[in-house]
C-alpha cells in the first residue's frame, strides 16, 4: 500500500479484513462451545448472541461439520430450494458472522502481550493478570476462548501455556504476527471497517468518513499508528519476496528500482542473490533514511542508491527495470497510469516494468484476493484488478502486458514492455 506521501510501504492493501486469522484461530470447529442454550433455540456448536430462534434453523451437528470462517464459496452450492442444505448453510454465516468477535478476541491477547508473559513457561491466570494489570476471571474467560480456538493450552488449576500458535503471537518469535493482528483490530481500522456499508453506497472510502482524512494523511500525523501500519504490511508480505525472486530472472537486468520499495527488503534480497545488480530505492524522505541503516549493516552501499522523492512527480531513470510491490492497487486508474507512465519513461525502449499485485480470479473463486479489494475499497479508495484490468492500465500507459507469471504466494508477478 501507498505511503502517506503516495509511496508505497510496501503493502498488499488495507487489510481491512483479515484473512489470515482463520489459519491462525485452529480446526474446524474449535470455536467457543455455547452452554446454556435458550429452550427456543437449539443447541449448536456455532454460537450466536441474542439472535431470534425462528430465523435460526439449526440443528444439532458434530463440531467437525461446521465450516470455517474463511472457506472458498464452493462450500455453500447454488440451489434453487431454500430448503436445500439450510442448516448447513445457516451454521456457515454464523461462523463467518462470529468472525469479528474472534478477531477481538485474538487482538486482546496480542495487545496484552500474553504469548511474551508465557514465554518462559506456563503460569496461572491470576499471575497473568497481576502482569498485565486485568482482572483475573475476564482475563480467564479470554484465555479460554483463545483455547477453544487453538490459540493457547489450558493445562488445569487455571494456567495456561503457549502451543505452536501461541508462539507466533510472541514478539521475539521472527515468524510473529503479533503486530499483524494488533493492526487488523486497532480502533482507528475497526472504526474504518464499520463505515463499509457507506462505501458500498457511495463508492467513497470509509476511513476518509470515519477519520476526516485520507488514510495516508492520517499516519502522517500518527506516528505510532504508522509505525504498526508499516511493521503489520511487512510481516503480512514476509513470504511474498522469496516467492517473487524465485519466480523470475532478476539477473538479466544490470540496474533496478523499486518503486515505493518501503524498507528495502525486496532490493537486498536481489542484492544478495545477483552480486553485478546495481539498484535504486525511491521512497518518502522518512522511510529511505531508515532503510539506510539496513542496507549500510549489509554492506550495500556501493551497490544502492537511496531517492527521496513522490512516485506521482517522477522515478529515476537510467535503470533496466522498475519493480512496483503492492503500489499500483491503491490507486485509481488516472493515478496508475501517471505512476507507469513514469515507470516507462524511466526505463526506456528495451526496459521492463514488473507489477507485484494479487490479480484476481473468475466468477466464484479467489476469496483472498476479492477480500483484499474490499478492503482497498474501504481504506483508499484503489482496488485489486483482473489480468484484463492490469491489461488496460498498461496499455493506457503506453506498456504492453506480456504475461502474468504465477508465484507461489497470493501475488503475481506481471510483465510489461513499453509499446
Amino acid at each position: 500500500m501507498a505511503s502517506q506521501q503516495g509511496l508505497s510501504a510496501d503493502s498488499p492493501g488495507s487489510l481491512g479484513v483479515a484473512p489470515t486469522a482463520a489459519a491462525v484461530a485452529g480446526p474446524p470447529g474449535a470455536g467457543p462451545q455455547s452452554s446454556g442454550a435458550p429452550a427456543n433455540l437449539p443447541a449448536t456448536d456455532s454460537p450466536v448472541t441474542g439472535a431470534p430462534a425462528a430465523s435460526l434453523p439449526i440443528t444439532e451437528a458434530p463440531a467437525a461439520s461446521l465450516p470455517v470462517a474463511g472457506a472458498p464459496a464452493a462450500s455453500l452450492p447454488a440451489t434453487s430450494s431454500p430448503a436445500a442444505g439450510s442448516a448447513e448453510h445457516a451454521r456457515r454465516l454464523l461462523d463467518l458472522s462470529l468472525g469479528l468477535l474472534r478477531s477481538r478476541v485474538l487482538h486482546t491477547a496480542a495487545e496484552l502481550g500474553l504469548a511474551d508473559e508465557l514465554a518462559a513457561g506456563p503460569l496461572t491466570c491470576e499471575a497473568l493478570a497481576d502482569r498485565t494489570e486485568c482482572d483475573p476471571d475476564a482475563l480467564y474467560r479470554l484465555l479460554r476462548a483463545l483455547c477453544a480456538m487453538g490459540i493457547f493450552t489450558e493445562l488445569g488449576h487455571r494456567s495456561f501455556a503457549l502451543n505452536d500458535a501461541a508462539h507466533l503471537l510472541r514478539s521475539d518469535e521472527p515468524r510473529s504476527v503479533r503486530d499483524l493482528v494488533r493492526y487488523l483490530g486497532a480502533g482507528w481500522n475497526m472504526r474504518t471497517q464499520a463505515e463499509m456499508l457507506q462505501s458500498v453506497r457511495t463508492g467513497s472510502p470509509a476511513f476518509d468518513l470515519a477519520h476526516g482524512m485520507p488514510l495516508f494523511d492520517f499516519l502522517a500525523r500518527h506516528d505510532a499508528d504508522a509505525r504498526l501500519f508499516d511493521a503489520a504490511l511487512s510481516r503480512f508480505t514476509s513470504g511474498q519476496v522469496e516467492a517473487v525472486i524465485a519466480s523470475y530472472d532478476f539477473g538479466r537486468f544490470s540496474k533496478v528500482v523499486d518503486v515505493g520499495g518501503g524498507n528495502g527488503e525486496l532490493l537486498l534480497a536481489l542484492l544478495r542473490k545477483h552480486p553485478g545488480l546495481r539498484a535504486v530505492l525511491l521512497d518518502r524522505a522518512d522511510v529511505v533514511e531508515a532503510a539506510a541503516s539496513r542496507f549500510a549493516v549489509q554492506a550495500m552501499e556501493g551497490r544502492i542508491e537511496l531517492v527521496a522523492g513522490n512516485f506521482f512527480e517522477s522515478v529515476p531513470d537510467g535503470v533496466d527495470a522498475c519493480i512496483l510491490k503492492n503500489v499500483i492497487h491503491d490507486w485509481t486508474p488516472d493515478d496508475a497510469v501517471r505512476v507507469l507512465g513514469h515507470c516507462k519513461r524511466a526505463v526506456g525502449a528495451g526496459g521492463t516494468v514488473l507489477v507485484v499485485e494479487t490479480v484476481l480470479k473468475g466468477r466464484n473463486a479467489g476469496e483472498f484476493g476479492k477480500l483484499m479489494d474490499v478492503g482497498m475499497m474501504v481504506t483508499t479508495g484503489g482496488r485489486e484488478r483482473d489480468e484484463s484490468e492490469y491489461a488496460a492500465l498498461f496499455e493506457s500507459a503506453g506498456l504492453k502486458l506480456l504475461r502474468v507469471i504465477p508465484t507461489k504466494s497470493p501475488w503475481s508477478l506481471l510483465e510489461a514492455v513499453p509499446r
